[in-house]
């Protein structure tokens, strides 16, 4: 009787998905879903919310199947972290160089720094003593006067000079320097003279450092923007989303993580379905995100891209970060994690926590929201005609 009660309830389970099937087949998304409801109620399973959520997907006007090749060919076949090397990229920043706020003369690639700091070699260090003067004479209660020495490395006189204040604790000496107007460089200041020169060299390559990844994420981001331009013809096939279409396909979207997080190993079928899936409506929401705020058709350069969004693009933009995230989330292919390893470290480093603090406190997401909204104001005010 069991055997016969469990064969009565999977056939019954199969026939009910085969309905919705059709039904899905038939664009018939209302009806599929409300199927899917019914059979819930006695039979739950992934499998029904897998297919809700193709319902859901269906009821916001958005076909994947037929969409998302269009991404994926332009997107994930190239590496992200590798689109500013892309030929058409380089064609147009050599015909034009598009500051985006920066000078247009950052934009060749990194100065010729290394990787990490090398020490000075100090044996190797040899200076030239520009100036040296008493800064002050000296007082009884502090015990000591003060002598400002300037001087410059030898090897680069014209960049490189150092000024140190040192310390003379002897009352007769400092009476000495400062009726003589001289001072003789003992091993002690020598010493202090050098450590300084180490010190300053070590400064200077921090800030060589600074200036050269600045450059370096300027030309990626500068490439970045150019492959979005360059999809634009592309983007402007999708259907526009509405907003009752964005929360069916939230919906759709906590369906499909739960689905994932139920069957984890790589090889199972409705895992590896609901990940799919998962990556086709992140993808398409971060488009739809885009319609909304910016105008595809005037957009002809990277400047476009904040000099022709519109108000709702600090909302929009900010409202797509949670989809980078699933959309990251769900990526399992090897060649794609490798090609873009450090990008997909740093967005979820940046925004899991954030997006969660936004979702527990949306005070949080209005004031980024409010702040962000005000960058692109200044910048267009600064920047667009």
């Amino acid at each position: 009787m069991m055997l016969f009660t469990s064969c009565i309830k999977q056939e019954q389970k199969q026939n009910a998905e085969g309905e919705i099937v059709d039904l899905l087949n038939q664009n018939k998304s209302d009806e599929a879903i409300s199927k899917i409801d019914e059979a819930m109620k006695t039979n739950p399973s992934d499998e029904l919310y897998y297919l809700k959520a193709s319902s859901l997907s269906m009821k916001a006007g958005i076909d994947i199947y037929a969409l998302f090749p269009l991404l994926k060919v332009k997107i994930f076949d190239v590496a992200i972290s590798q689109w500013s090397q892309n030929r058409e990229f380089q064609k147009k920043i050599n015909a034009q160089r598009s500051d985006m706020g920066l000078n247009a003369d950052d934009v060749p690639g990194a100065a010729d720094i290394k990787d990490s700091y090398k020490p000075m070699d100090i044996t190797k260090l040899k200076y030239i003593i520009l100036s040296k003067w008493l800064n002050s004479q000296y007082d009884q209660s502090r015990g000591y006067c003060e002598v400002s020495i300037t001087a410059s490395n030898k090897a680069k006189i014209s960049e490189n000079y150092i000024w140190i204040n040192y310390r003379l604790e002897s009352e007769e000496l400092c009476k000495e320097v400062w009726n003589k107007q001289t001072l003789e460089i003992t091993p002690e200041i020598d010493e202090a003279i050098k450590k300084e020169f180490v010190e300053a060299d070590k400064r200077d390559w921090f800030v060589r450092k600074k200036k050269a990844n600045e450059k370096q994420t300027y030309v990626k981001v500068l490439g970045t923007f150019w492959t979005v331009v360059d999809m634009i013809p592309m983007l402007v096939k999708i259907p526009k989303i509405s907003t009752e279409g964005f929360q069916q396909l939230v919906e759709a979207q906590k369906l499909l993580i739960t689905i994932k997080q139920n069957h984890p190993e790589k090889t199972d079928e409705l895992g590896i379905k609901a990940k799919k899936q998962l990556m086709m409506l992140s993808a398409l929401k971060i488009v739809g995100r885009l319609q909304n705020a910016l105008v595809f058709n005037d957009i002809k350069s990277p400047t476009d891209l904040v000099c022709k969004s519109n108000e709702r693009a600090a909302e929009e933009l900010i409202m797509s970060e949670q989809d980078a995230l699933y959309l990251i989330s769900a990526i399992d292919d090897p060649e794609i994690i490798k090609k873009n390893q450090e990008l997909f470290d740093n967005v979820k480093k940046t925004y899991s926590t954030l997006v969660q603090e936004q979702e527990d406190h949306p005070e949080i997401k209005d004031a980024r929201i409010q702040q962000f909204g005000e960058e692109i104001t200044k910048y267009k005010e600064a920047n667009c005609l």
